[in-house]
């Protein structure tokens, strides 16, 4: 069930030429357009439970020269306990608490292609970062990423307003617990 309530921001639109599924994929310019929820969720309080998060995306060149936010969940790009999915010069991190827990290390994306990524946390605290399908990389830590419920989602742009990220996504899948 959808619980988000998303406002489209920009030029960010579902758009029918490039899609991984279904009829459309989330275009972003990299150019003040993203998404986020404009009701305060609870559910992204994600505290130490086991959780999931997974999407398709397809970047441009220009998302992976620089630093391009998928999903935030920090209020105004602080350092707290909450979590960031973002690439790095084409290198897909997870970020909490101003930490990178989990990223690609060696491996980077490429412009212009569909990738699967995916973040999984076991109740007993171990992250796991796969792309296409294939374990990337762990961390094992009792991390506590107890998003405040205030918190909007954002997708495409970090909480303090900047790192826009350019290219498209779909099937964007957030499961907690």
């Amino acid at each position: 069930q959808d619980y988000f309530n998303f406002k489209f921001t920009g030029n960010a639109q579902l758009d029918t030429a490039q899609k991984k599924y279904g009829a459309t994929s989330l275009l972003l310019d990299g150019a003040n357009d993203y998404i986020r929820n404009t009701l305060n969720q609870s559910e992204l309080a994600f505290g130490t439970a086991a959780l999931t998060v997974e999407l398709h995306v397809r970047p441009t060149a220009a998302a992976l020269s620089g630093t391009a936010t998928l999903i935030d969940t920090r209020a105004a790009g602080a350092t707290e306990v909450a979590l960031r999915l973002y690439l790095q010069a084409g290198q897909i991190r997870l970020n909490v608490n101003g930490s990178d827990l989990v990223n690609s290390g060696a491996t980077t994306l490429s412009a212009d292609t569909w990738y699967h990524l995916a973040v999984t946390r076991s109740n007993s605290g171990q992250l796991k970062f796969w792309k296409n399908g294939v374990l990337d990389s762990t961390h094992t830590a009792g991390t506590n990423m107890d998003t405040h419920d205030s918190v909007d989602l954002r997708i495409g742009r970090s909480g303090d307003g900047t790192k826009d990220m350019a290219g498209r996504m779909d099937d964007i899948i957030i499961n907690n617990g």
